[in-house]
């Protein structure tokens, strides 16, 4: 670790890292920090080593010099390691951070944010977890040798004892605050693409801030179909779509 005093006329270095749970390493000794770290007592005039690395990510590596009393803004952002046609890399943020996560009902190693290998499938159920708060899950739909992305939006569980939980109908039951759900399905059943939001394969329910989406269903017999849906606050929206 470098020390937190910085000697007059020492550099700073203000480094950005993605993903989040990467590790830094500066001239050979791993840092304690992730993500967002400011690096002080850098000595100037001096090469320096900078090593960024990820188990599913190939190594970002660089040479720093820095000017007495320069404070540098460094961003790196790392590349996926060659993925092979017969997996796909699985990357699973929510916020907040730190829930535990179960792919196809088999426990990950580690909290979020959370990056992994699989073997490609068709499908595969995300589910995430943290204390206090909602459990949530999404049915995704991977395309092969690519990565995919899922984020998840967490609310609290309620605590003032009241009725909770969804409620039948089409539209939905609105509860005010919060991200909204949307529980989808097709007949016949269908890929869907959310953009900004990721690929799911019907049926399948997940949390949204609240919005107006576009979605795109399509079955691979050559129907698709593009609806617009609106979410509330707080509001779980249920519909099901006949495609033709």
């Amino acid at each position: 670790m470098l020390s937190a005093m910085q000697a007059v006329g020492d550099g700073v270095l203000k480094l950005q890292v993605k993903p989040a749970d990467a590790t830094v390493i500066l001239d050979g000794k791993k840092l304690d920090e992730r993500g967002s770290a400011t690096l002080t007592g850098i000595k100037p005039g001096v090469p320096h080593t900078l090593l960024v690395q990820g188990d599913e990510w190939a190594d970002w590596t660089d040479t720093i010099r820095l000017k007495a009393g320069e404070v540098k803004e460094l961003s790196v952002t790392l590349n996926p390691k060659p993925i092979g046609q017969d997996e796909f890399l699985l990357s699973i943020v929510t916020d907040p951070a730190g829930a535990s996560v179960t792919v196809d009902g088999k426990a990950i190693e580690g909290v979020t944010p959370i990056n992994k290998r699989f073997p490609w499938k068709k499908s595969v159920e995300v589910a995430v977890d943290l204390a206090k708060h909602k459990k949530e899950a999404q049915t995704l739909a991977p395309e092969a040798g690519k990565p995919l992305e899922v984020k998840f939006t967490l609310a609290k569980k309620k605590t003032d004892g009241g009725g909770g939980g969804d409620q039948g109908g089409d539209q939905g039951t609105a509860a005010g605050s919060g991200p909204g759900k949307l529980v989808l399905d097709a007949e016949p059943w269908a890929n869907v693409s959310i953009p900004g939001v990721g690929k799911f394969v019907t049926p399948f329910s997940t949390s949204l801030p609240a919005g107006t989406y576009k979605v795109t269903l399509t079955n691979p017999g050559g129907l698709s179909k593009t609806v617009s849906i609106k979410i509330g606050a707080g509001e779980t929206v249920r519909k099901k779509v006949t495609l033709q």
